[in-house]
């Protein structure tokens, strides 16, 4: 074998390496994105039940309460409602953001949405968005803004009358 043709074996040979070495590299990409999404929805996860469970504790699920659907609440118990609603916009808005950025799988962000739409029915989280809105960026704003355009009011009323019927129909599956 000639030195000239040695040269073109190797280059042959390492072009070869090269296209393997693209393959892998591509196929840790990959698996990178799809960790850091993981990532995101823990982060997302942990976030939100964190949230709720410290809506759920005594005293401030009845701030909660009385703010969602507009009852009396005394200046304590709306200093207490306006801070989760807060921590409650800015978790919307970080799950916005992410999803803009594609960081947000789609499954991810339909969840969110539809978690935002039905949250938003509620007067007082109506209120609370209309009086906190200029602190936010004009995307996620007016985001927020179609959403409360769009949703329908609910009351305590309403939401007792269809927890009441779910619980009903759940009561009723086995005797049909």
């Amino acid at each position: 074998m000639t030195l000239s043709e040695l040269a073109d074996l190797s280059q042959v040979i390492s072009c070869g390496i090269v296209f393997i070495s693209v393959i892998f590299l591509a196929r840790q990409l990959h698996q990178a994105e799809i960790n850091q999404q993981a990532l995101i929805q823990q982060g997302r996860a942990a976030r939100i039940s964190t949230l709720s469970q410290q809506m759920a504790q005594h005293g401030v699920s009845e701030a909660w309460e009385k703010g969602i659907y507009g009852h009396p609440i005394s200046l304590s118990e709306l200093h207490q409602f306006r801070y989760l609603c807060r921590a409650m916009f800015m978790s919307a808005e970080d799950s916005f953001f992410q999803y803009e950025r594609r960081v947000l799988h789609e499954e991810g962000y339909e969840s969110f949405r539809k978690s935002i739409e039905v949250m938003m029915r509620l007067p007082g989280l109506q209120a609370m968005w209309i009086e906190s809105a200029p602190m936010y960026g004009t995307k996620f704003a007016t985001f927020m803004n179609d959403v409360v355009a769009r949703a329908p009011v609910e009351t305590d009323a309403d939401e007792l009358e269809r927890w009441s019927r779910a619980v009903d129909a759940a009561k009723n599956k086995d005797a049909r």
